[in-house]
């Protein structure tokens, strides 16, 4: 899993890629375009392979993984502290009109909040050398127990040294990620769907919504189960107010919300392709065959779509 931006703001779905029982490292390939930055990092001259070290302070991750930081605690009173010292140098009489200028070290002190010391995580790299390449390596992390903060200022520490790095197993090999299947809609009982059978579904959706727009919205799908759809699938998550009806041997789909105020789509796109769509592929980027708009005329441009 290669990452490659400016930085991360949460660890979580790195890791929900991963079974708890995973050993994870990151990586950084290098290469003679890129070699300069492990250099900078402080892979100083000609590493050997298992040459470990903290990493050079070369921004605000990398400093505070050497150093540590300052947390303000703004809900408590502000204390007198120490900041520097300073030379400070001024002229002053030193009688009978003379001068003499008088340079002394002063310290500064201000009022500041109060603060609390966060540990440095002290994360060192290791310079790695196998039969596949060069490497710069975290040390390992189980997913399951490691702790999300860490991981998170692992992958940001990467990202300002190197600018990318990869997520590998522990003895670097690669995760071959699951194929994702993206599953917007599930499909109600097979069979054969007239209203008789569709309307109590159908009722269930429509029950919290006002009645003088219900019956509206009954009475569309109604007109589109009456030609009894091989299939009706009901959407899930974005898709929850829309139900699709199935005609296979037209080639169609058509996808009628059960909500006001939503034109009726029609599809003639394969139907595995067309429910592996997110909604907004679907309906902001024109796919669609056709857009019937819920007004006067609707129900016979569904009847020239769908009569024999």
């Amino acid at each position: 899993m290669l990452i490659k931006q400016k930085s991360i703001r949460s660890a979580d779905r790195f890791l929900k890629a991963f079974l708890p029982s995973n050993k994870l490292r990151l990586i950084f390939a290098i290469s003679d375009e890129n070699r300069a930055l492990a250099q900078k990092a402080g892979f100083a001259g000609d590493p050997n392979a298992g040459d470990t070290i903290l990493p050079s302070d070369v921004g605000n991750i990398s400093r505070f993984n050497s150093e540590g930081k300052y947390k303000p605690l703004k809900d408590l009173p502000k204390e007198e502290r120490y900041l520097y010292t300073v030379e400070w140098t001024w002229t002053q009489w030193c009688g009978r009109g003379q001068t003499e200028e008088v340079t002394e070290y002063r310290d500064v002190i201000k009022e500041c909040y109060q603060r609390k010391f966060i540990p440095p995580p002290s994360l060192e790299l290791t310079w790695v050398e196998n039969e596949e390449g060069t490497f710069i390596v975290s040390e390992i992390f189980k997913a399951g127990s490691v702790k999300m903060d860490m991981f998170k200022h692992a992958i940001n520490l990467f990202l300002e040294l190197f600018g990318e790095c990869e997520i590998r197993r522990h003895d670097l090999s690669t995760f071959t990620p699951p194929k994702i299947k993206k599953i917007h809609w599930e499909i109600l009982p097979p069979g054969k769907y007239p209203w008789d059978k569709l309307q109590s579904h159908v009722r269930k959706v429509v029950k919290e919504i006002d009645s003088r727009f219900s019956s509206v919205i009954l009475d569309r799908q109604e007109t589109i189960s009456r030609y009894e759809p091989d299939e009706v699938y009901q959407g899930k998550g974005g898709f929850l107010s829309y139900l699709a009806y199935v005609f296979k041997d037209k080639n169609l789909v058509i996808l009628e919300s059960v909500l006001s105020g939503n034109a009726t789509y029609v599809f003639d796109e394969d139907w595995e392709q067309f429910s592996a769509l997110t909604k907004g592929e679907i309906l902001d980027n024109a796919y669609q065959r056709d857009r019937l708009i819920h007004s006067r005329g609707w129900e016979d441009k569904v009847q020239a779509l769908l009569d024999p």
